[in-house]
């Protein structure tokens, strides 16, 4: 996917931007560990991996909080105003971002005889938000959604109404789904939607 949608513009980045980098001294910031510096970041680079390491690594949230802690920082109004006078979509510079991350530290992993819970957990969280966005980016969220219903419900009580496919996911977008089941169970039904990335 980023071989066919390349970012243009580079910018100067930190390149291992995290919590553990930076350290206040009274009303100043000061960021340590520069040896990841390079002049060819991607745009918004380095307030991903903040994101995503404080995400996975500290706080240990699921993806839903992970793309709520991202909206809530692509909707700054500085990054806001730079998006927009660069025309460059966050959607795509997430992707480059994932993309060169996970090749890095693949690259790395690959080199060590053991390895600890914590690169389980990211390379987990990694896999979860590129085929978030990948789905986003191919405009099957609805279908994502519906497959992964059919998954969550196949053990619980519930008759589908008026339905005739073999799958939730080849509903049309025209229509409705219409589900008859226990109240015990259309919590479960609910907690999974509220719950879903999507």
């Amino acid at each position: 996917w980023c071989t066919n949608h390349p970012v243009e513009l580079s910018l100067p980045r930190h390149g291992d931007f995290t919590p553990w980098n930076c350290k206040m001294r009274g009303d100043r910031l000061q960021i340590l560990d520069w040896e990841m510096f390079s002049e060819d970041g991607i745009p918004l680079e380095d307030i991903f991996h903040y994101i995503y390491q404080q995400a996975i690594l500290v706080d240990r949230v699921n993806l839903k909080e992970i793309r709520k802690r991202i909206s809530d920082a692509i909707l700054n109004e500085d990054i806001q105003q730079f998006l927009n006078k660069q025309d460059l979509n966050p959607q795509h510079l997430e992707l480059h971002y994932l993309n060169r991350n996970v090749h890095y530290y693949l690259n790395v992993y690959s080199h060590q005889e053991h390895l600890h819970i914590q690169v389980q957990w990211l390379l987990s969280a990694w896999k979860d938000s590129i085929q978030f966005l990948l789905k986003r980016e191919n405009n099957s969220v609805r279908k994502s959604v519906l497959f992964d219903l059919q998954k969550h419900i196949h053990h619980l009580n519930y008759a589908l109404l008026k339905f005739n496919l073999s799958e939730l996911s080849e509903t049309p977008e025209t229509s409705d789904i219409d589900i008859c089941t226990t109240r015990e169970d259309a919590k479960s039904f609910i907690s999974f939607l509220e719950n879903h990335p999507f």
